[in-house]
């Protein structure tokens, strides 16, 4: 498929030269490369994308599947779940659900309902626990395949894990000093955290439909409502503060507003008919 830089140029009304110029290149090699007589380097690809603020493989002419499931972007996926679980994680109370992070809570929450003997921390040896070393071996590796292979199933997470690994690729065969690294590393880094976030999101949601009970159901349907117009409220009020002092006070509302639900919920023994029904 043909490249579109020229399609590019012409649409941001560019010359030649002016490419030529931001790339550090001849004017006849920007002319070779439009032509399809010449074919850039990886890096002069990732200067051209970055130039006229698209994806690399736009300016190639190329229209990549990010939802393909390649061997590398399970393990990707897994290597950030790994990372992210042990970083989060109370080494010294490894099974309890009150960890350090979001995910670990979560991750700990569901091996809990599965009901599974080992725990991911059962895999290290006594040394690598101690140096905090819990990179991805391969025993961890077939832990979290076998047991948290939903996570394959959702579309958002592998399309952000394989452009993750473009971007990452593209700031390996860049240099750091490059105006280029810059952009790409800030790229990489927005990918970075948001997977974990996104699987944080697949855990609650496999959670709540294997593991909901019925009196869970319950009490969240007889709450969801009020809680809803509560934090709407927060939100609302958060955004439209003018000082500091009307953001304090907002919060001390919205807790004062949650105590009070906890108490109207109390007072009509909503917990009581959850734990009779």
């Amino acid at each position: 498929m043909k490249n579109r830089i020229l399609e590019l140029r012409r649409k941001n009304k560019i010359s030649q030269s002016d490419v030529a110029k931001a790339l550090n290149i001849t004017r006849q090699a920007v002319s070779l490369y439009e032509r399809g007589e010449h074919e850039p380097k990886l890096e002069t690809w990732i200067k051209l994308a970055s130039f006229f603020g698209v994806p690399v493989t736009y300016i190639q002419g190329i229209e990549p599947d990010y939802l393909v499931i390649s061997d590398n972007t399970k393990w990707t996926i897994l290597d950030v779940l790994n990372s992210n679980y042990f970083d989060g994680l109370d080494v010294d109370n490894p099974r309890s659900n009150e960890q350090f992070s979001m995910l670990s809570n979560k991750v700990n929450k569901l091996i809990e309902c599965m009901r599974l003997k080992k725990y991911p921390i059962d895999f290290y040896s006594s040394k690598m626990i101690d140096d905090l070393e819990f990179e991805l071996i391969e025993t961890v590796e077939e832990y979290w395949e076998n047991n948290f292979s939903f996570l394959f199933q959702d579309s958002r997470l592998i399309r952000s894990a394989n452009k993750y690994l473009e971007v990452r690729g593209f700031c390996r065969k860049l240099d750091k000093n490059d105006k280029y690294y810059t952009r790409y590393s800030r790229q990489y880094n927005r990918f970075k955290e948001w997977i974990p976030s996104l699987i944080i999101d697949d855990i609650n949601k496999y959670l709540q439909e294997n593991y909901a009970s019925d009196a869970g159901k319950k009490a969240f349907k007889l709450i969801e409502k009020k809680l809803n117009a509560e934090y709407s409220n927060f939100v609302t009020n958060i955004l439209t503060a003018k000082t500091s002092n009307d953001i304090e006070k907002i919060f001390f509302t919205y807790e004062d507003n949650l105590d009070s639900l906890n108490l109207d919920i109390k007072k009509k023994k909503i917990f009581d008919d959850i734990k009779d029904s």
